[in-house]
């Protein structure tokens, strides 16, 4: 019988861990079987949130998720789910108060999206409300990667909904857990979740119908041994959350992200994000090692065994590539964050965001400048 506890469960969250990884199942069943399982089930629907994660529908526009799969979102990103085959635009992220970002935390680990408009002909989840989770068979469905305790997860994301199920052997405030066990020991169809799976529900039956007990978040594996026998998975505990969530989707607040609305370009906010935004521009544009290398040095943080001359000579292949920017708005994230949106001479929009250190306001931090391609603006009038 599977024995973990909660307090050994937490301990270990602070060694070892990765973003949960697929729908893996133990190895003596087949990919035939876990299919047949979420069939066979009639769960409620299973929505996927930007085509990577999982997510699900519990009140008419609004979906639950994880947190963490939206962290590294940019400020020109568009989110959406996609439901019964359906796309709907995200028009709104809360993120739950006491979530730490880039944590892993199982129990505060969890997101509210706000559908631009009711999903149609798919029925809301109920939440589970009472704490009765220990010892529950869960079934855990999600689209993401197959494999086995042996292998972990493999290949790319599936297009169909599998299925799995798992017993819940500890529980802590917040969040439920439950161990990977390998056969002859778990249930008929153990398994667990994973990456292409954060965010995916974890379901239990109350009066004959499917109810959600958990959002799943994590995985004790680390890189080359996630969701394999021995490790255990986390998930957001429903019964403990579900206050939380019916007074945010009542009150419908404000998005918790912290990007503005977009800003045309008049001129640069007089901001430390602002003014850095600015140097960048004018250093990218010249179109000098000189001038790159001025700015490396003046406001990047050092980088050992790199001279601001070879990190320019790098930057200016990409001023090869693209060209010159042309500015077209910006998004603010406080005084230190700044998203530009920029045309690129030869031809891709580019989301430049830069961040300030708090401790030096000329110099970024150490990760203070990305850049990528995005979507052009819904119009590109002047």
């Amino acid at each position: 019988m599977k024995r973990l506890a909660a307090t050994l469960i937490l301990a270990l969250l602070t060694l070892v861990h990765s973003s949960a990884h697929a729908i893996v199942i133990r190895h003596d069943r087949t990919e035939q079987q876990s299919l047949a399982l979420a069939a066979q089930s009639h769960l409620p629907p299973v929505g996927h949130l930007d085509e990577s994660v999982g997510c699900t529908l519990i009140a008419p526009s609004w979906v639950i998720s994880a947190a963490h799969v939206l962290e590294d979102a940019g400020p020109f990103d568009d989110h959406f789910v996609t439901l019964g085959g359906v796309r709907y635009p995200v028009v709104k992220i809360i993120v739950n108060p006491l979530r730490i970002t880039e944590a892993v935390d199982p129990e505060h680990d969890l997101v509210l999206l706000k559908l631009g408009r009711v999903a149609h002909g798919v029925t809301p989840v109920p939440l589970l409300r009472e704490p009765t989770e220990l010892g529950d068979t869960v079934l855990i469905a999600g689209y993401g990667r197959i494999g086995t305790g042996l292998t972990g997860p493999v290949g790319e994301r599936m297009k169909t909904l599998h299925a799995a199920t798992n017993r819940v052997d500890s529980v802590s405030t917040r969040a439920i857990f439950y161990h990977f066990d390998a056969p002859p020991g778990g249930t008929d169809m153990e398994g667990v979740g994973g990456g292409g799976d954060s965010g995916s529900p974890a379901f239990v039956k109350r009066v004959g119908r499917w109810v959600l007990a958990g959002v799943t978040c994590m995985n004790s594996g680390d890189a080359g041994n996630a969701a394999r026998y021995g490790t255990f998975s986390g998930a957001a505990r429903m019964s403990a959350h579900a206050g939380w969530i019916d007074s945010t989707i009542a009150a419908d607040p404000p998005s918790t992200v912290d990007w503005s609305s977009l800003t045309r370009l008049g001129s640069w906010p007089e901001t430390p994000a602002g003014r850095m935004a600015a140097a960048f521009l004018r250093a990218w544009n010249q179109g000098s090692s000189d001038a790159l290398a001025a700015f490396v040095a003046e406001h990047m943080p050092p980088r050992p065994g790199r001279t601001p001359a070879q990190r320019a000579e790098a930057m200016l292949g990409l001023v090869r590539q693209y060209g010159r920017y042309e500015p077209w708005g910006y998004k603010t994230a406080g005084a230190r964050r700044i998203g530009v949106l920029v045309h690129a001479a030869s031809g891709p929009w580019r989301s430049v965001v830069l961040e300030t250190d708090a401790a030096d306001p000329e110099r970024m931090v150490s990760s203070g400048l990305v850049m990528e391609d995005v979507k052009p603006p819904a119009t590109t009038s002047r």
